[in-house]
């Protein structure tokens, strides 16, 4: 929720787990180290075709990319 918040719950205590559902896939593409951009269009998918929420382009999801390739996996 820090890095990715589309919903914009990240202060409401009772909806910590709300993005728990796509978690798993995000480890996957950060772990199988796939093209950047395969993350990026999973993360439009999510906020804009699943949660129905009227995400910007799929560019504007690579500094959510940027900040959680970032991140140490091991």
């Amino acid at each position: 929720m820090n890095v990715w918040d589309p919903i914009g719950l990240q202060n409401d205590p009772d909806a910590q787990d709300e993005y728990d559902g796509y978690i798993g896939r995000v480890y996957e593409l950060l772990v199988g180290k796939l093209p950047q951009s395969e993350l990026a269009a999973y993360l439009y998918w999510a906020a804009h075709d699943h949660m129905g929420l009227s995400a910007t382009r799929l560019a504007d999801m690579m500094s959510t990319v940027e900040t959680l390739s970032n991140i140490r996996l091991d």
